[in-house]
């Protein structure tokens, strides 16, 4: 009985990963200054295991997630401009209209990678409710930064171990988006 749960934890270990056709790496960033510019909102990555196109995030969900206040699907365009070493400015457009404005504190808000800003990392719950089929802590983490085509570049990567209608899975999630350049700042 041992080995069958070990044969079907195996089985279950999982990945699923999407990105863009024509997926670049990150850029290496010399200075916080080079992600400044005009972002699409609408981002572009593909399942690489089904090979269809994708409900990819926009770049505004990316930023403040969830918040209500923000209007995720009207957004057109995201303005990033570095303020100083410390701080950067971002700003949200619909239509010719500023919708949403944030400033972000290093060490606060983001920290800087070698190649990339993580904006976001954290642990969460999923599931363990009644009726829930799954319970197992999350850990995710968001990175923007610029790909070495000069696009604007995020990756999502989600990671959960947990139970299964009893049986132990583990299951990972890597989603890279390319958010193209149409402008600098």
């Amino acid at each position: 009985m041992r080995k069958l749960v070990v044969l079907i934890t195996v089985f279950l270990l999982g990945c699923i990963t999407a990105a863009p056709k024509d997926n670049q790496p990150y850029a290496k960033l010399n200075k916080l200054s080079e992600i400044s510019g005009v972002y699409s909102n609408i981002g572009e990555s593909e399942s690489l295991i089904l090979g269809d196109a994708r409900n990819v995030p926009e770049l505004s969900y990316r930023i403040w997630g969830d918040d209500m206040d923000v209007p995720h699907d009207s957004i057109e365009k995201i303005i990033v401009s570095v303020v100083s070493d410390n701080e950067i400015n971002v700003r949200a457009i619909a239509g010719e209209k500023v919708v949403r404005t944030s400033q972000f504190e290093l060490g606060k808000d983001f920290e800087v990678l070698n190649d990339r800003v993580r904006i976001h990392k954290s642990m969460s719950w999923l599931g363990g409710g009644a009726g829930s089929l799954y319970a197992g802590p999350v850990y995710t983490t968001v990175d923007l930064g610029i790909d070495t085509s000069g696009d604007g570049k995020n990756i999502t990567n989600e990671f959960s171990v947990g139970i299964f209608s009893l049986i132990p899975i583990a299951i990972g999630v890597k989603e890279e988006v390319r958010y193209r350049k149409i402008g600098v700042e």
